[in-house]
């Protein structure tokens, strides 16, 4: 290209240039799209941050689409619509004199949190917007209702919070914030709900959005069947953060391993320290996950420390069943682990277990005991999980 493109204005393009082909639409009308995306979403930043400048440009000339021949579409029509899991987390119900701030929280949850948001601003085309903001709520898992004043009485809010009532019967996924200081309905308040009355507190209020919309991944991965992803940095089973500048590369070595695990259930990657293993396998556990391959998650387990049999469990019930699977008596523990991990199509990450094969290792290839090792620890080896998952 002879002109650079700022990465805002690629990033606004692509999500909703690749939004429309899995539609069903052909590359010319997602182009077109994407396009109309960049022309109503003109700030672009300047300096990074929650307080960053950005400055309005007018870049929604620069793509370019060169075609012989008809436009066709590439995926069959409705191929969304036929998809067993939602397709976003979050529907955000707001009055429309609260748009700055419903978008800025919107961004927020994207690009912070991780989070699939629909917003009218970003998904809704040409023609009736009824019909698209039904869908929008029947596709997504959690529907907020933005509270200020100008939404409570709004009717349009009121009607997609009734909406929601009749695609959403269980009622429990309706999630009212405060924007400012007002008395919710009854209905409303007697639900648990968020203060974003303080500016401020923006950032830590969206975490907390966040992790209660993440309270509910097992069970929907369990009655969706779409994916659950793996634990967050720092939690149970958790993985480590991704490198500073990000995962770059290793596309071939991510085919290969997805190519051998459609044929086995177990893989050992091997290679000097400091090759890049361990981020390896942390890209592939949230590829793989979103792509369907383990669709009811994945968490990790370092051996680097020590890590006895007892902690392996612990970390793969507790990913399964939670918190309450640690109340359980250790053998039901290890039984219900196994059992799950047959059962699901789980992948379990075990980092650095070189170091563990001292320790653990039940005997010699004659089956003989290790000398090292007390009957205790023959008993309780991580090998004797390892058989049972795996024949």
């Amino acid at each position: 290209m002879s002109h650079a493109v700022h990465v805002e204005a690629a990033r606004i393009l692509l999500d909703r240039f690749y939004r429309e082909l899995v539609r069903g639409t052909s590359i010319g009308h997602a182009l077109a799209q994407g396009r109309s995306a960049l022309v109503s979403t003109r700030a672009r930043w300047i300096e990074t941050g929650p307080q960053g400048r950005a400055i309005a440009l007018e870049d929604w000339f620069l793509p370019h689409l060169y075609q012989r021949g008809p436009d066709e579409t590439l995926l069959p029509s409705g191929t969304a619509a036929k998809q067993s899991m939602r397709r976003y987390d979050l529907f955000l119900s707001h009055n429309h004199n609260d748009s700055t701030r419903i978008e800025a929280l919107a961004r927020r949850l994207v690009e912070s949190q991780g989070l699939r948001v629909w917003l009218d601003k970003w998904e809704c085309g040409p023609g009736p917007l009824k019909p698209q903001c039904e869908t929008g709520i029947r596709d997504s898992r959690f529907t907020l209702v933005a509270g200020s004043q100008a939404a409570l009485d709004s009717e349009w809010v009121a009607w997609e919070i009734e909406s929601y009532r009749a695609l959403n019967p269980e009622g429990n996924r309706l999630l009212p914030i405060k924007l400012e200081p007002l008395e919710l309905p009854a209905d409303l308040d007697d639900l648990l709900w968020v203060d974003f009355t303080d500016h401020e507190q923006d950032a830590d209020n969206a975490a907390l959005l966040a992790r209660l919309v993440r309270t509910a991944d097992a069970e929907d991965a369990h009655r969706q069947r779409g994916f659950r992803p793996p634990p967050e940095p720092g939690q149970p089973g958790g993985f480590p953060r991704p490198p500073q500048y990000g995962f770059q590369g290793r596309a071939q070595e991510l085919y290969e391993l997805e190519r051998r695990f459609r044929r086995g259930r177990g893989l050992v990657l091997h290679a000097m320290g400091g090759m890049g293993k361990t981020a390896l396998a942390t890209e592939a556990a949230h590829w793989w996950t979103r792509s369907g391959l383990f669709r009811d998650g994945a968490c990790f387990i370092s051996f680097e420390q020590f890590a006895s049999a007892e902690r392996v469990v612990q970390v793969l019930g507790g990913y399964c069943e939670g918190p309450r699977f640690d109340q359980l008596p250790a053998a039901e523990q290890r039984r219900r682990a196994v059992e799950r991990f047959q059962q699901r199509d789980l992948l379990l990450v075990w980092d650095n277990f070189e170091s563990a094969l001292p320790q653990f290792n039940e005997g010699f290839g004659d089956g003989s005991p290790h000398p090292a090792l007390s009957q205790r620890g023959r008993e309780r080896g991580i090998w004797s999980v390892l058989r049972a998952a795996f024949i």
